[in-house]
């Protein structure tokens, strides 16, 4: 699905876009301690037998973006397709709950909402089985062969920027990503739901990469990413196919900007400290949402928008369930209290 998100530098002035659009999929999730599905998601409280110990939650990568914006006082647009079954009843009504505004996700009764079965073990890590369902193949083009309709484009174009990740078609991405440049919004690609290399029809188009460790391993064809030297080398590699920006998050250590207009001038972001780790399903998808938010809509530089986003992630795992990002109150009284804690 598609985030389309917030605010934007224009020629001669900063516009205050009202909404930001996720181009995303969505799942119901399973947890047995954990197993999660948009997607629904189905969470237990612990590894465990126990039939009490599952729980149902929505997620999805779009979905958990979307709502997050919507947490950090955006507006947010999701973009993207569902079944005609009782788990897109439950995905809608979350959606709804967030304040995400959800027009554009339109159901399609020959095909299942995706499911994602999460298994959360005591430490709050996780692993993870998706059924894509409808976040595939629900996507049909329609008389003009176009996977979007006019109201869709309409979206995109007057938003801050578009946040695509690749739990959907490449060929939806590639047209959104198409819709966007042509109005200069920025477009944020979350290299989440595939392994392999970036489509060459979308490499092109995108502004800000941001994949983990081992994503940037995986989209550069398994070259080591150990060490900063690594990093920036397959960066190098993400540039030479028409990427611009690149964003590494890098778990402990924090994460790392590398711009396309300056490679050895890097902005780091530190992380920070939690003792309580209750839930990481959605962690990385809160960070994405919440940098997208300050740098495009709040007009923060990069090295503001990387510890506002650290923060969120931060409160995030303390919390069970990918959807329950913090408010943007939360992460600021987070950010004040760090760093008085910091310079005492």
């Amino acid at each position: 699905m598609l985030i389309v998100l917030l605010e934007f530098l224009d020629f001669h002035q900063v516009v205050r876009r009202w909404y930001v659009v996720s181009f995303f999929s969505f799942f119901l999730n399973d947890v047995t301690y954990a197993l999660r599905a948009n997607h629904i998601t189905y969470q237990p409280k612990q590894a465990s037998s126990d039939p009490r110990s599952l729980s149902i939650f929505p997620g999805g990568k779009g979905a958990n973006q979307a709502a997050g914006v919507a947490s950090f006082e955006s507006k947010s647009f999701f973009i993207g397709r569902i079944g005609d079954d009782a788990d897109a009843d439950i995905i809608q009504e979350a959606l709804n709950g967030k304040v995400v505004d959800v027009s554009c996700m339109p159901r399609n009764s020959s095909v299942p909402s995706g499911k994602a079965f999460i298994f959360l073990e005591p430490d709050g890590s996780n692993s993870i089985v998706i059924v894509q369902g409808a976040n595939i193949e629900g996507w049909i083009r329609d008389e003009r062969a176009r996977y979007l309709s006019d109201r869709e484009c309409e979206i995109i174009s007057n938003s801050s920027c578009l946040m695509l990740q690749r739990e959907i078609p490449d060929e939806v991405n590639v047209e959104a990503a198409k819709v966007a440049r042509e109005h200069d919004i920025p477009v944020l690609l979350d290299v989440g739901g595939k392994d392999t290399p970036i489509d060459p029809n979308l490499a092109p188009l995108v502004d800000i990469i941001w994949p983990n460790e081992t994503e940037l391993s995986n989209i550069c064809g398994g070259v080591p990413t150990d060490t900063d030297e690594d990093i920036f080398n397959a960066a190098k590699m993400l540039r030479e196919q028409g990427m611009k920006d690149v964003l590494v998050t890098i778990g402990e250590k924090g994460s790392i900007m590398i711009p396309f207009d300056d490679p050895d001038n890097v902005t780091r972001g530190h992380s920070y400290r939690v003792d309580s780790v209750v839930d990481t399903t959605g962690a990385g998808d809160c960070f994405r949402a919440a940098f997208a938010t300050a740098r495009f809509c709040d007009n923060r530089n990069v090295k503001d928008s990387l510890q506002f986003a650290s923060a969120a992630s931060a409160l995030l795992v303390q919390r069970l369930g990918a959807m329950s990002a913090p408010s943007h109150s939360e992460i600021i009284n987070f950010l004040s209290s760090s760093s008085s804690s910091s310079s005492s």
